[in-house]
């Protein structure tokens, strides 16, 4: 009997151990994700002129919008993992009603929610010096679409997400932007300077803000490499692979496939040869 008492005290002490665990990751997480963030207002306009939203569609395409919020704007599941977190992305168009155009270009730029709390998952650190004329015209595009009505699962990040979070892993977005810094300026007549803004639109999601590539293991799944390797293509070549995919060599990229034939195939070939230029000048640079 006294051993049966023992053990059941020992689970017990187990479980209140194990309990105050869990409830202190699950707090520390919390902490992190519920961090409220401060950035400036900027006024901005959209516009109902069909010339307008067609560029909006484009734009939004082209960074990479409809990729994650679907080809309706509608929202999706993304990702989920057991145990670490389930990202479903947000329903633009129904967004569209409670945020303002300034809401959508906190959330846009600085990657804060209405709420003041940090987005999870957007590529918010690289869209930071979108002008204004792109973001108001994506914006606009936004509000053209349809809220069908569907029905989506929240996001949520469990005790592993939470634990990694209060690590320091994978910190939130808006934690990551100097949100007072001035926006850069680009010069478009510059094929250099306009290829550095597109290539923080479009690539940097995959390759980093650095362009260094993805933290993966070379050869792992979803890993993506520097983007010196760019310089490597002439000026044709480039354009072959923004537009299909398909490297020098044949060999299969896998995610670029995709991406090409979905969002870089929407680039105008002045576009493509300012990322090119921008490219080879970066790998230069490096070599210097």
């Amino acid at each position: 009997m006294r051993l049966r008492t023992i053990s059941i005290c020992a689970v017990a002490a187990i479980l209140v151990v194990a309990g105050s665990v869990y409830a202190a990751i699950w707090l520390l997480g919390e902490r992190v994700i519920s961090r409220k963030y401060q950035s400036p207002w900027t006024p901005l306009a959209h516009s109902t002129d069909v010339p307008v939203i067609k560029e909006g569609k484009r734009l939004a395409t082209v960074a990479g919008c409809s990729g994650c919020h679907g080809d309706d704007l509608n929202g999706e599941r993304f990702g989920e993992a057991p145990f670490i977190y389930r990202s479903v992305t947000s329903n633009l168009p129904r967004l569209a009603k409670p945020y303002t155009n300034e809401d959508f270009a906190r959330a846009v730029r600085h990657g804060i929610k209405k709420n003041k709390k940090s987005v999870i998952g957007m590529p918010s650190p690289a869209f930071y010096d979108m002008r204004d004329e792109d973001l108001s015209a994506i914006i606009s595009y936004i509000r053209t679409m349809p809220d069908k009505g569907g029905k989506l699962p929240t996001n949520e990040l469990y005790i592993l997400g939470r634990l990694e979070v209060s690590q320091g892993l994978y910190p939130p977005e808006a934690s990551q932007i100097e949100h007072f810094k001035p926006r850069r300026v680009f010069d478009f007549s510059d094929p250099v300077q306009h290829g550095a803004y597109l290539a923080a639109l479009a690539c940097a999601e995959c390759h980093g803000l650095n362009f260094t590539g993805a933290p993966y293991a070379a050869g792992e799944p979803g890993a993506s490499p520097d983007l010196v390797v760019a310089s490597g293509y002439q000026r044709e070549e480039f354009r072959h692979l923004m537009r299909t995919g398909e490297p020098i060599g044949g060999r299969d990229l896998r995610l670029m496939d995709d991406v090409a034939r979905d969002r870089f195939v929407n680039l105008t070939d002045v576009e493509i040869d300012g990322l090119h230029a921008f490219l080879v000048d970066r790998a230069q640079r490096l070599n210097e």
